[in-house]
C-alpha cells in the first residue's frame, strides 16, 4: 500500500524510502512466487477460494455451472437442490 500511495498520492516523490542495510541501495518491494521464486504481478495470478471461504449461495453455484459446464450440469444441480 505504501508504494501505491507513493505513486498516486504524492506526485513529488515518496516521503519515505527503504534502504537495504547490506548493500546501501534504496529497495523496492517485489512480489515473488513462494514456490518458484519468480517475480509476479496482477496478470500472473488467479484468485481462488481458500479453505476458509464460505460456500457460495445456490444461485451463484447455478450460474457458475451454466457458464462452466453447460446446462446439463446446471439442471442436475437444480434437481439435487430440490431433493434436499
Amino acid at each position: 500500500m505504501r508504494q501505491w500511495g507513493d505513486r498516486h498520492a504524492v506526485p513529488s516523490g515518496p516521503p519515505l524510502e527503504l534502504m537495504h542495510r547490506d548493500c546501501g541501495h534504496i529497495s523496492h518491494d517485489v512480489m515473488t512466487c513462494s514456490a518458484c521464486g519468480k517475480p509476479i504481478g496482477p496478470k500472473d495470478v488467479q484468485a481462488l477460494p481458500g479453505p476458509g471461504a464460505a460456500e457460495p449461495p445456490a444461485d451463484r453455484r447455478l450460474a457458475d455451472a451454466v457458464l462452466d459446464q453447460g446446462l446439463q450440469n446446471a439442471l442436475a444441480l437444480l434437481s439435487a437442490g430440490q431433493q434436499r
